[in-house]
């Protein structure tokens, strides 16, 4: 993609930097992976893909593309492509739309995936995990699992004891039974 070129793909904007924000819904934590890689590959070719946002204000909010503005940041790019879709009408919606957008292109970290999965069976009212699970297109263990870990630590610790290896997901499952059993086997 070629800034000097406006007409090169159709619905493409140029636009300062400083105009496009990250998304606060975004499931990824960290946006640093691979960012030496792709500043390199915007100083040498250039725009491959646009990010994705929605106009807010006077702002543009990523919907796809994170990575790249972090890495666009860091490599003090002063404009950057942006394709300008509608805004989500919703929260939920918001949320679908960025793991939609990036469920393809990158691979969440199962906190990432749990956290999504977690919100989105808030957001739909807590529907039965089962039917839930096929309408999400995951497997109800992992459902289950994901929802009974977000549903019963608080999220804070979890990040955090994630970030400092302290703790991981299947632990925490792990965990949660067992202190049920104890509950169940020793309710003192």
């Amino acid at each position: 993609m070629n800034k000097n070129n406006p007409n090169s793909r159709a619905n493409v904007e140029w636009v300062p930097l400083e105009e496009v924000l990250p998304n606060p819904l975004n499931p990824r934590k960290n946006d640093a992976i691979r960012t030496e890689e792709m500043q390199s590959i915007i100083k040498k070719r250039g725009w491959e893909e646009p990010l994705t946002v929605y106009k807010k204000s006077k702002m543009y909010v990523v919907l796809a593309g994170h990575r790249r503005l972090y890495a666009a940041r860091q490599a003090k790019v002063k404009h950057l492509p942006v394709f300008v879709v509608d805004a989500p009408q919703t929260h939920q919606e918001e949320i679908e739309r960025i793991a939609s957008l990036q469920s393809g292109r990158v691979d969440w970290t199962p906190f990432e995936w749990a956290k999504f999965t977690y919100e989105r069976w808030i957001a739909w009212g807590q529907p039965e995990l089962r039917s839930f699970a096929k309408e999400i297109n995951l497997s109800h263990y992992s459902v289950k699992n994901y929802i009974k870990v977000l549903n019963n630590f608080p999220i804070y610790e979890i990040e955090a004891g994630l970030k400092n290896g302290a703790l991981n997901l299947s632990g925490l499952e792990a965990l949660y039974d067992w202190i049920q059993s104890l509950k169940k086997h020793h309710p003192d």
